[in-house]
């Protein structure tokens, strides 16, 4: 076992800030620490509790595991573009931005509950999104993974929800507010990423923003919500009807580049109708 002396000095080795230990026994680092570029396959602090007061990193590194990290980041925690499978050993409490894009995760199991910042979890293998933090104060992101479904996702979201590039045919699950835009689709200025969405039930109850909903298989409106601040960027859909769509949202209605679309469409359901895509 380390004494406190040795682990002083191995602080010491990693960051410049002022290093304390409280009576409960757990390490304060008074500042930043950063493990970047590193080339690091494990984290050197395993067996020691700590707390970190200013960001911590250890993103582009061959991380395999978060064992050894804080148990607390008072600011953002970066492990992004590692080799990481799993979450175990991350802090359970993160105050800024937190950021686990560019791994190998199939779940969010070990994420803290809450984020006051964004979460960034795209770019994974993740095929559930149990375990995410149930509260985001800032922007959501899980695209290009391997969800079937929304199951798991935050309850709320302050900022913007991205969820483009997946398997989703739903969105049974989905955030039940969103206070800035819900992309199931995306347009990076070249290619529209989306998911073969069929239905929008489940649409969250109040978005904030825009629904971006284009290049998916929708035939109708069925489900969305009828608390919509922004536009509706819907083009690339067979759409045959109107059902669904509240009254007076037809003048939301745009392209993927959030230019007006001008629709003919019936709201009846039982007038059969060959559909358009647009």
């Amino acid at each position: 076992m380390r004494t406190d002396a040795e682990i002083k000095e191995l602080f010491a080795r990693y960051t410049d800030a002022n290093v304390t230990k409280r009576g409960d026994g757990v390490w304060v680092v008074h500042g930043d620490m950063n493990f970047s570029r590193k080339g690091l396959n494990e984290l050197p602090f395993k067996g020691i509790d700590y707390e970190v007061m200013g960001f911590f990193r250890c993103d582009d590194n061959q991380l395999i595991t978060l064992n050894g990290g804080p148990r607390m980041v008072e600011g953002e925690f970066w492990c992004f573009s590692n080799l990481l499978t799993t979450l175990e050993g991350a802090p359970k409490v993160v105050t800024g931005c937190y950021d686990c894009r560019h791994n190998q995760l199939t779940t969010l199991e070990g994420s803290p509950r809450g984020v006051v910042g964004h979460f960034r979890c795209s770019d994974n293998q993740i095929t559930s999104l149990e375990g995410s933090p149930q509260v985001v104060r800032g922007h959501f992101e899980c695209c290009n993974n391997r969800l079937t479904r929304l199951e798991g996702a935050p309850r709320e979201v302050s900022g913007n929800f991205w969820c483009e590039n997946n398997n989703l045919t739903a969105l049974n699950e989905a955030p039940q507010v969103v206070g800035g835009n819900f992309h199931v689709s995306n347009w990076d200025g070249n290619t529209i990423h989306s998911n073969p969405l069929l239905s929008l039930q489940g649409c969250p109850n109040q978005i904030g923003g825009d629904l971006h909903i284009c290049n998916c298989y929708l035939t109708d409106f069925k489900g969305i919500s009828n608390n919509i601040e922004g536009r509706i960027l819907c083009s690339g859909n067979p759409f045959g009807l109107l059902d669904g769509l509240p009254e007076g949202y037809e003048s939301k209605l745009c392209d993927f580049m959030g230019m007006p679309l001008t629709l003919n469409l019936l709201r009846n359901a039982d007038i059969k109708h060959t559909g358009i895509s647009f």
